[in-house]
């Protein structure tokens, strides 16, 4: 059995393909022996090889919920409430399962 980490889960998708990278460089086989997995659902989570599995989040929305929050904190007004812009999707591909089909990661 070999030692180390066996699951990456990054702040964000670039940090991740990062790391994808480095793994195949060193023989790992991504999500054989490493699983790896994004935040952000960035473009560069489909083009990379395994596609990278993520976290898809509401950037515009937050931006928007973090604006009135700090205007209504200036205006000594309550923080709004939070909607759907607090809301998170786990997008699986290639990176954190067996790839389908036979696919291979190396």
């Amino acid at each position: 059995m070999r030692a180390g980490p066996t699951t990456g889960w990054l702040n964000h998708d670039d940090v991740a393909a990062t790391i994808v990278g480095a793994a195949l460089r060193l023989g790992l086989r991504v999500p054989a022996d490493l699983a790896v997995i994004g935040y952000d659902d960035t473009p560069l989570a489909m083009m990379l090889e395994p596609q990278l599995s993520t976290v898809r989040i509401d950037t515009a929305g937050l931006g928007r919920y973090s604006a009135a929050l700090a205007i209504n904190a200036a205006a000594g007004r309550p923080a709004p409430e939070a909607g759907p812009e607090f809301t998170s999707e786990l997008i699986v591909r290639a990176s954190s399962g067996r790839p389908a089909d036979g696919a291979t990661s190396s």
